[in-house]
C-alpha cells in the first residue's frame, strides 16, 4: 500500500487520479499549498502528486521539497516543452507528465516513486512516553459516569458514538479523536474531532489490508509506534494523524475502530490511560451490539403491532404490575375509548368485569378462553380471551357479541380462533425472547469470553429470524390476496410442481403415485398462488409421513370442475381435529402457526373453488381440491 497525496484545486483531477491508481492505495487530496503542507509536517507520503496548476506551481515545488525533502513528487503540467520539465526537474520533481496524462504511465511513475520511498523504513516518530503513574480517581470516576449512562443510548447508536468522542475528549484530552465504522463502501469516518474534513471525506480503509486487518488479527489496542507493527498500519495510522487505534466489536468481529492522535502536551499515553481507554472502547463494542439486538426487537414488535392493527378483534397487553401497555385501533372502536386515554393506566380503567378475567388469568398462570362478560359502559357483551405471557404480563383478545337484535357481521373472533391466536402468538414469541432476555443480562460479565460470544450470538440471531418468521406468518395471513388468473392445465401444473419437490421426497423416503385425467382439464388459476396453495398441502403430507411412505396424486374432470386429490399413507387426521384444521392458527405440531392450511383454502376460496377433507375412502390425509372448469367457456 502507498499513501499518495495530491495537490489539486480541480476536483475532476483528483477523482481521476484516485480512479487510475490501485485501490489499496491510500489516495489523500488537499486543494491548497498550505494543507498540503501542513499534512505533509503531520505525515509521511510515500508520493505527491502535484497539479501544475495557477494556483500551484514552481513555486509550490519549492515549498513542498522544504517541508518534505527525500518524498517523490510528480508533476502533472498542461505545458510542453523539455524547457518546462527541466525546470520542475531542477526544482526537485521526479518526473513531469503532460495532461491529459496516459493512465498507465502515472502508475508506473508512481510505483517507481514509491518504491524507493519503500526502501528506507520509516523510523516511528519518538514520543516522550508519559509516566506509568496511575490515572486521577476524578478521571476514573468521569469515566465509570460516562459507561453507567450507555444503556440510555440504545435506541439511538449515534448518540453513543458522540458521547464517547465527548468522554474520550473530556478525560484524555487528544488532540484528534475519530471514529471509523464499516460500511458497504469500506471502513470510513463517521465521527471525528481535530481531524481534516479533507482526510476524513477521503479515508476509506479495507480489512484485506493494513490497520483493519491488523485490529482484526490482534483484536486489541494497536500503537503507530510500536516496533512490530506493520508498515501499511503505520502509514494509514499516519496519514489518519493517529497514535493509537483501539477496535470496535460485533459479535467477536472488528467492525471499527476509534482513533486517537497525540495529546496537546506531546506526553504519550500511559499504559493505565490505555486501559481505561480500552475499557471504555470495550464498553461501548457491548453496547453497540446490545442496540443492534435492541433494533431488530423493536423492528419485529413494530411490525406485531402494524399485523394487530389490521385485526378485526380488540388486543389489549397488560403489564405484571397490571398497567395497560397497548390497544389496537380495533380495541379502540369496541371499547370506545382513546388509547392515548388508557395507555399507561390500571386495568380497571377497562371495566371491574374485563379487569376480573384479566387479572384471574394473571394469578392463576393459565389461559381463560372464551369468556364472557357485560360491558355496562357501552351496553354489549364481549367475549373474552386472556393468556399469559410469563414476565411480560397477559394479552387479551376479545370482540363484541352480537344480540338478537344486533345483526351479526363478519367479524369471527368470538371463536375457537383467538384461543389458538392468544396461545400460539405468546408462546411463539416468548419463547425466542429468553435467549436474547438472558444474553443482554449475561453479556456485561461474560463479553471478554470469545466461547459465550460466538455462542450466544448464534443463539440470539437465529432467536431474532424466529420472531421474524412468526411476524411474517401473521402478516402474510392478514393480506388479502390479489389473484393473476391465466387459463393452465391443472397436469401441466402439479408436474411441474411435483418436479420441484423431487429432492424433497427423496429425502424423506415418498414414493409419488399419480393418475391424470385424459380428458379436458383446463382451470383458470393464479400459478404462483396456486403453487404456494398445492406445495402447502404437500408439505403437510410429506411430515406426515416422517419415516416414508406413499402419496397419491389425481385428478377428475367433474361435470363443470376440476377435481385434484392428494393421498398420503400417513396416520391420517383425528376426528376431533378435522373440523378445525382450515381454522388459522390451529396446529397439532410444537411448531409452526397454523397456517399452512388456512391459506390454501384462503387462495382455492378466491379461485371460486373449494378444498375438503375427505376421511372416509382412506386411513391416511386425502384432501380434496375443486376448481371450476375453463373447458365449457372457451
Amino acid at each position: 500500500m502507498n499513501i499518495v497525496l495530491t495537490l489539486s484545486d480541480d476536483r475532476s483531477i483528483c477523482e481521476s487520479i484516485k480512479a487510475v491508481l490501485p485501490k489499496n492505495d491510500l489516495v489523500l487530496f488537499e486543494h491548497t499549498l498550505e494543507d498540503g503542507m501542513r499534512r505533509l509536517v503531520s505525515m509521511t507520503a510515500d508520493i505527491v502528486i502535484l497539479d501544475d496548476s495557477a494556483a500551484f506551481g514552481i513555486a509550490a515545488l519549492n515549498a513542498l521539497t522544504s517541508v518534505a525533502p527525500g518524498t517523490p513528487i510528480l508533476v502533472l503540467t498542461s505545458k510542453s516543452g523539455d524547457d518546462i520539465s527541466a525546470s520542475f526537474t531542477l526544482a526537485g520533481a521526479s518526473a513531469c507528465i503532460p495532461k491529459p496524462f496516459d493512465c498507465e504511465e502515472l502508475v508506473r511513475h508512481v510505483v517507481t516513486c514509491a518504491d524507493e520511498t519503500n526502501a528506507h523504513v520509516h523510523a516511528p516518530t519518538a514520543i516522550r512516553r508519559g509516566a506509568s503513574e496511575g490515572i486521577s480517581t476524578a478521571r476514573h470516576e468521569q469515566a465509570l459516569r460516562w459507561m453507567s449512562r450507555n444503556t440510555t443510548y440504545l435506541d439511538d447508536p449515534d448518540r453513543l458514538m458522540q458521547s464517547l468522542i465527548d468522554a474520550v475528549i473530556d478525560i484524555f484530552a487528544p488532540a484528534r479523536v475519530g471514529i471509523l465504522m464499516q460500511s458497504p463502501e469500506g471502513v470510513q469516518f463517521i465521527l471525528s474531532h481535530g481531524i481534516p474534513e479533507s482526510i476524513t471525506e477521503s479515508i476509506s480503509l479495507s480489512f484485506s489490508q493494513g490497520l483493519m486487518r491488523q485490529l482484526e488479527a490482534r483484536s486489541s489496542l494497536v500503537d503507530r509506534n510500536q516496533a512490530a507493527l506493520e508498515e501499511n498500519s503505520r502509514k494509514e495510522l499516519a496519514a489518519i494523524g493517529g497514535i493509537i487505534a483501539i477496535p470496535l466489536m460485533d459479535r467477536g468481529h472488528t467492525c471499527g475502530a476509534v482513533i486517537l492522535g497525540e495529546k496537546a502536551s506531546g506526553i504519550d499515553y500511559t499504559d493505565s490511560e490505555r486501559s481505561l481507554l480500552t475499557t471504555m472502547v470495550s464498553c461501548t463494542s457491548t453496547c453497540l451490539e446490545q442496540s443492534k439486538q435492541h433494533q431488530e426487537v423493536s423492528f419485529q414488535q413494530q411490525r406485531l403491532n402494524t399485523v394487530l392493527s389490521t385485526l378485526t378483534a380488540g388486543v389489549v397487553m397488560v403489564d405484571p404490575n397490571r398497567v395497560i401497555t397497548m390497544m389496537n385501533e380495533s380495541a379502540e372502536r369496541i371499547l370506545q375509548l382513546h388509547a392515548s386515554d388508557v395507555i399507561g393506566n390500571s386495568i380497571i380503567k377497562l371495566g371491574s368485569a374485563f379487569a376480573d378475567v384479566v387479572l384471574r388469568s394473571m394469578k392463576e398462570g393459565k389461559p381463560r378462553v372464551r369468556h364472557q362478560i357485560r360491558d355496562v359502559s357501552i351496553k354489549a357483551n364481549l367475549g373474552l380471551t386472556a393468556t399469559p405471557m410469563g414476565d411480560e404480563g397477559v394479552v387479551v383478545i376479545f370482540s363484541r357479541i352480537p344480540t338478537d337484535e344486533e345483526p351479526a357481521d363478519s367479524d369471527i373472533s368470538y371463536s375457537p380462533l383467538w384461543e389458538y391466536l392468544a396461545t400460539r402468538v405468546a408462546q411463539e414469541i416468548k419463547n425466542p425472547m429468553v435467549p436474547i432476555n438472558t444474553y443482554a443480562q449475561l453479556l456485561p460479565t461474560k463479553y471478554d469470553s470469545e466461547e459465550f460470544r460466538v455462542e450466544f450470538s448464534g443463539i440470539v440471531q437465529e432467536s431474532v429470524n424466529r420472531i421474524n418468521k412468526v411476524v411474517e406468518s401473521i402478516y402474510e395471513f392478514a393480506r388479502h390476496p390479489r389473484l393473476n388468473k391465466h387459463t393452465k392445465d391443472i397436469n401441466v401444473t402439479i408436474e411441474h410442481l411435483l418436479n420441484n419437490y423431487k429432492d424433497t421426497f427423496a429425502r424423506n423416503d415418498i414414493s409419488i403415485e399419480t393418475d391424470f385425467s385424459t380428458e379436458n382439464t383446463e382451470v383458470a388459476l393464479d400459478p404462483q398462488l396456486f403453487d404456494r396453495a398445492l406445495g402447502n398441502v404437500l408439505q403437510n403430507s410429506v411430515e406426515a409421513m416422517p419415516d416414508g411412505g406413499t402419496l397419491k396424486i389425481a385428478t377428475r374432470r367433474e361435470d363443470i370442475s376440476c377435481s385434484l386429490s392428494i393421498e398420503d399413507t400417513g396416520p391420517g387426521i383425528d376426528d376431533k381435529d378435522a373440523p378445525l384444521i382450515f381454522m388459522p392458527f390451529f396446529s397439532t405440531k410444537e411448531n409452526g402457526m397454523g397456517l399452512g392450511l388456512t391459506m390454501a383454502d384462503r387462495i382455492i376460496r378466491e379461485h371460486d373453488g373449494r378444498i375438503e377433507l375427505d376421511q372416509k375412502t382412506t386411513e391416511g390425509g386425502r384432501f380434496v381440491f375443486r376448481l371450476p372448469s375453463t373447458a365449457d367457456t372457451q
